[in-house]
């Protein structure tokens, strides 16, 4: 099973660890025996040095201010790491090699009435091939309105790590970055670029800046991206620029400011992170808000995993929506929404 976090609604409920698809398509929540325990008191953690001990580590998580990003790990070779965030997952299925079927030039398998279209990594990027297993899975993901299943072996995991991804090292065609797993070089597989080099014709009708629909749209609206990681603004940039708008990048939220000031008659929207060094994605909602001039900009906060509390504090400051970092199509459903209606 995957164990899928459980919606902001319910994350204040402790004594479940997360919730998943069950083969029917039911969902299922997990419990979590331990935090149980602790809520009867029936572990001698409470009160404990231990227990002063993990408080202690929690807090020091906290002040971090470090992105955490939830990760699926698998593998496709047996000498090879790969990663995906686990919000894009659907689910995991087992299958036996021999239900995978090539038709037409591409690789396909029976799935819940229909055909489900099979990638391997290696059918985009330059890694190792597939291992030659019996006994396979395959990851769903939903791209473009579509279901589409990766190919892997395991073991796999899902684990919860500090977002410090490398993205220049092993950057390449289907793969954004890497990041350091368990002394192992996980690769982070960019499945929408390997679904987009692979079936195009799934992309056609993708929505982008249409000057002809909008009568004196002028040049193509700009988006200003505050993001203090690199990795992460270079991705949401890719994002924009591809569909056809202008970006102006800030490294903090500081500089997003600044550079609202510097370019406010053309700024027609904002995308910001939330932790971030100088002034952090609360604070510059803050001033925008506090300025009238700004009352009417549409900001969109991007987080890794945001608490229910966080959500309730950007709403009272002023963002209008939160999204999952690297969920590319929500994002740009909000993104194009918000600039029609700007135009």
């Amino acid at each position: 099973i995957v164990i899928k976090p459980l919606g902001r609604h319910l994350q204040q409920c402790k004594g479940y660890a997360g919730a998943t698809i069950m083969g029917d398509g039911r969902i299922a929540l997990i419990l979590d025996v331990s935090n149980l325990a602790r809520m009867a008191h029936l572990t001698s953690i409470d009160g404990s040095d231990r227990a002063a001990e993990v408080a202690k580590a929690a807090e020091d998580a906290i002040n971090a201010k470090k992105d955490k990003q939830s990760l699926l790990i698998f593998q496709s070779s047996r000498t090879e790491h790969f990663a995906v965030p686990l919000n894009q997952v659907e689910r995991i299925e087992k299958i036996k090699r021999s239900d995978i079927e090539d038709l037409g030039g591409k690789r396909v398998m029976k799935y819940r009435g229909g055909s489900l279209s099979l990638i391997c990594v290696d059918d985009v990027a330059m890694v190792e091939s597939l291992a030659d297993d019996e006994n396979l899975l395959v990851i769903v993901f939903n791209i473009s309105k579509r279901p589409v299943g990766l190919l892997a072996i395991g073991p796999i995991d899902a684990l919860e790590v500090t977002a410090d991804i490398d993205d220049t090292t092993l950057s390449q065609p289907g793969i954004m970055g890497s990041i350091i797993i368990d002394d192992h070089t996980t690769m982070l597989v960019n499945v929408f670029e390997m679904v987009q080099s692979l079936f195009p014709q799934w992309f056609e009708e993708q929505e982008k800046f249409d000057f002809d629909q909008i009568e004196d749209a002028g040049p193509a609206p700009t988006i200003l991206i505050a993001e203090d990681s690199k990795f992460f603004r270079n991705q949401v940039k890719g994002y924009m620029t591809e569909v056809g708008y202008n970006v102006i990048e800030a490294e903090d939220g500081l500089e997003g400011w600044n550079k609202l000031e510097e370019h406010s008659d053309e700024i027609t929207l904002l995308v910001t992170d939330i932790e971030m060094p100088n002034m952090n994605g609360f604070e510059l909602t803050q001033r925008i808000r506090s300025d009238e001039r700004y009352s009417s900009l549409p900001i969109i906060a991007l987080t890794t995993l945001a608490s229910a509390e966080d959500v309730a504090k950007g709403k009272s400051v002023g963002v209008n929506e939160y999204h999952i970092k690297l969920d590319k199509e929500r994002l740009m459903v909000s993104v194009h929404d918000y600039i029609k209606r700007q135009h």
